[in-house]
């Protein structure tokens, strides 16, 4: 868990759960920045975030050891 790779993978993980909980929740208001609900946009994105982390953290031990994926790879296929 305390390697470099395993946190760069959790890093990215919590970006884009972020960006899609808060892209789901502008939908195409995008296009309209100033009446869009960016409020909700970033707590959903948050919350995102902190779930994956929450994954991430709790599949540790579970899939591949040093990821934060709860699929087991094959070593011999890498």
């Amino acid at each position: 868990m305390w390697t470099v790779t395993y946190w760069k993978q959790l890093v990215e993980d919590a970006i884009q759960a972020a960006a899609t909980g808060a892209l789901s929740v502008l939908g195409l208001d995008v296009l309209d920045v100033f009446n869009a609900d960016w409020k909700a946009a970033l707590g959903v994105g948050l919350g995102g975030a902190v779930l994956a982390v929450l994954k991430g953290v709790a599949v540790k031990n579970v899939g591949t050891p040093d990821t934060t994926s709860v699929v087991k790879q094959d070593e011999s296929r890498a």
